[in-house]
């Protein structure tokens, strides 16, 4: 005889993403930091710092990198979030996946305020004020 399904009636991709979620995330955080819903939710226009392993074989090796959130993108295990920062007078953008292993925290910095739009890509052509504050909240925040 044939096995019975345990999950008659479900979507098997829903069960697949919410099985990846749990073992990807098992504490909630990084998923109540992309949950629409949660007050403690990521927004553009925020200010964070991301600390990520260099390699899989050295984890005690990070990398930081700290900017503004241009855009969030909300896609379940694969959601991402795209940083910009101004590093030596040149522009960098760097996008993380939030539920990589590979990232090891992300911290927040402060709260973007008056900011209106859900993608925040205008930034990229106002370098100057927008990005002079990241420094300064980075460099207070260690």
């Amino acid at each position: 005889p044939l096995p019975t399904p345990s999950l008659k009636g479900k979507d098997i991709m829903s069960v697949v993403r919410e099985e990846n979620l749990a073992r990807l995330d098992p504490s909630g955080a990084r998923t109540a930091m992309v949950d629409r819903s949660s007050p403690t939710r990521l927004r553009p226009g925020d200010t964070v710092r991301v600390t990520s392993h260099r390699s899989m074989t050295h984890p005690t090796s990070t990398l930081s990198f700290s900017g503004i959130i241009l855009a969030i993108s909300r896609r379940g295990p694969e959601s991402t979030i795209t940083i910009r920062n101004i590093v030596q007078q040149l522009g960098v953008e760097m996008r993380y996946p939030v539920y990589s292993p590979m990232v090891k925290a992300i911290d927040v910095l402060a709260r973007g305020k008056g900011y209106r739009r859900a993608k925040l890509y205008y930034l990229r052509d106002q370098p100057g004020k927008t990005f002079s504050r990241v420094s300064r909240k980075a460099m207070s925040k260690q």
